[in-house]
């Protein structure tokens, strides 16, 4: 017993010990603060003494040099007496003033699972899990690439070294829909083994709306060329100007622009009043908009799908077309676009904006058990009288 009381006399002494060890520090750290309150005082005041009969810079000089500062942090301290009061010169702690929150393993599962279905960004998984969720789910993009990076998923670059070329790169973009249409085509032996598969893409400038996304087998001809084009014409108008690349395109007699004094060609005749623009030769980036479009077909979907088929890859264009036509509706009618202000392209082409939560409207993603609702607006069925009706100018009933 005697040795249990000197062990309770050996704990009290040592926590009335820590208690006053704890308690001298606090007075240090107050009488600390007070100290360096009392200094940004008197420098404040010296500053503002001096501009009385001292140019502002010289003033600021002098009293920086006289408190070992600079002179910015001597401004800074006037402004905060001005704006906020003689308070804010008190010094305030600088331990986090909200405590770290740490991510569950399932929430971690569910930005590993995504980034490997989808091939996205930790910006894209950050706002798609704010959106999708409805608020629920709340993490920075930066949690998100550390997550990557923990996890060694696959990186890859979204964007080039801009301007290392030396050229004043400038973004240009049209005020009105169909006023400017990019059209360009992939040929890739990745789908099919061995099989040569060529992707057509038509976008709307303005707008970012995929009008047409076709599959042909081999490298495309100009008679296919044309008669995707001949329906977008008949479902979308006619736009002002459609901008090509210097390849098929413009090879064909069909594409040739006529020199003056020479008829119009076939196809020319067919796009009337539309005017046919080429980009500079060997400078793909005038046409980029189509060459961006064309890389997230390939990275969010094409790519990715080939890889869950395995070695067999896809078996005909059929199968491409399908899958292609699937992830089109989730890009016009869903998915976010950076460029036009985290909007889907479809709310600036047709004017409406269509709901959906729980990422039920990504294709790879539906299948997923995911932790919130889920729900979709569908489109529905989008008739070229429909469309007439979005771009007239007077209401059609």
């Amino acid at each position: 017993m005697a040795k249990m009381g000197k062990i309770r006399q050996a704990l009290g002494r040592r926590r009335a010990a820590d208690l006053e060890q704890k308690q001298q520090a606090e007075l240090r750290s107050r009488r600390e603060r007070r100290r360096e309150f009392l200094r940004r005082k008197r420098m404040v005041e010296a500053y503002r003494q001096r501009k009385r009969w001292m140019k502002e810079k010289e003033a600021a000089e002098e009293v920086a040099k006289r408190y070992s500062c600079s002179p910015p942090l001597v401004r800074h301290y006037d402004r905060l007496w001005r704006t906020q009061g003689l308070e804010a010169l008190m010094p305030r702690s600088r331990a986090p003033q909200h405590p770290r929150r740490h991510l569950t393993m399932d929430l971690i599962g569910l930005i590993v699972a995504i980034r490997l279905l989808t091939g996205w960004g930790a910006q894209r998984i950050a706002r798609n899990l704010d959106k999708q969720s409805q608020g629920q789910v709340k993490v920075s993009h930066t949690t998100v690439w550390r997550i990557i990076r923990r996890h060694h998923l696959p990186r890859r670059v979204n964007h080039p070294r801009g301007k290392s070329d030396g050229i004043a790169y400038r973004r240009y973009q049209r005020t009105s829909r169909n006023s400017l249409w990019h059209v360009d085509y992939k040929t890739t032996t990745l789908l099919i083994p061995g099989v040569a598969v060529s992707i057509l893409v038509v976008i709307d400038d303005a707008t970012r709306y995929a009008l047409a996304v076709r599959v042909h087998l081999g490298r495309p001809d100009s008679e296919w060329v044309i008669g995707v084009l001949l329906e977008c014409f008949q479902r979308y108008g006619r736009p002002k100007h459609i901008l090509t690349d210097n390849d098929v395109f413009i090879g064909h007699r069909d594409w040739r622009q006529p020199r003056r004094g020479q008829p119009l060609s076939r196809f020319e005749q067919a796009i009337a009043p539309t005017v046919l623009l080429t980009t500079s030769a060997y400078y793909p980036q005038c046409n980029g908009k189509a060459e961006a479009f064309i890389r997230t077909l390939l990275v969010e979907c094409l790519l990715l799908e080939r890889a869950d088929r395995g070695l067999g890859g896809f078996t005909d264009t059929d199968e491409i077309q399908a899958v292609l036509d699937e992830f089109i509706t989730y890009y016009n009618f869903y998915r976010d676009h950076s460029s036009l202000g985290y909007q889907p392209p479809a709310s600036r082409y047709l004017g409406k904006s269509y709901a959906a939560c729980g990422f039920a409207a990504v294709p790879r993603l539906k299948r997923l058990p995911m932790p919130f609702p889920r729900s979709v607006e569908p489109p529905g069925d989008l008739s070229p009288y429909e469309i007439q009706r979005c771009f007239a100018i007077v209401p059609i009933e």
